[in-house]
């Protein structure tokens, strides 16, 4: 079902479907959707806790970040190739390129010299 075709309804008029013991149980909503997000009308509706209720999803989205984050550390290199094996293993293809990782040193260097050359600029030094 969708969330948003629950957004005009009053809590009375909704009945959540559930299995208790083997046995069909209805229990009629309690608060109003049009009052709740859409995350809480997930959660309290459809049972949904998670964005991705499932680990694959999750998997994913860790992927998508951390391949795009050039300054990553060696754990999180780890991390992004288990990821990949993960969602291979899956044949699950994500669709872009993993960003090379910049060494974090470097990228201190270059932004302490920066400020150093606008702080003599600033002072009239060269």
């Amino acid at each position: 079902h969708n969330p948003l075709t629950l957004v005009g309804a009053k809590a009375e008029e909704i009945w959540i479907l559930s299995t208790e013991d083997g046995k069909v149980k209805a229990t009629c909503g309690v608060e109003t959707p049009m009052l709740l997000t859409s995350g809480q009308i997930y959660r309290r509706y459809f049972g949904i806790e998670d964005i991705y209720p499932d680990e694959l999803g999750r998997a994913l989205q860790r992927y998508s970040f951390l391949s795009g984050y050039a300054l990553r550390n060696n754990t999180e290199e780890a991390e992004l190739e288990r990821l990949q094996k993960q969602l291979r293993d899956a044949d699950v293809d994500p669709g872009w390129e993993v960003v090379a990782r910049t060494d974090f040193q470097t990228e201190t260097a270059v932004v302490t010299i920066s400020k150093k050359a606008v702080s003599r600029r600033k002072r009239g030094s060269k």
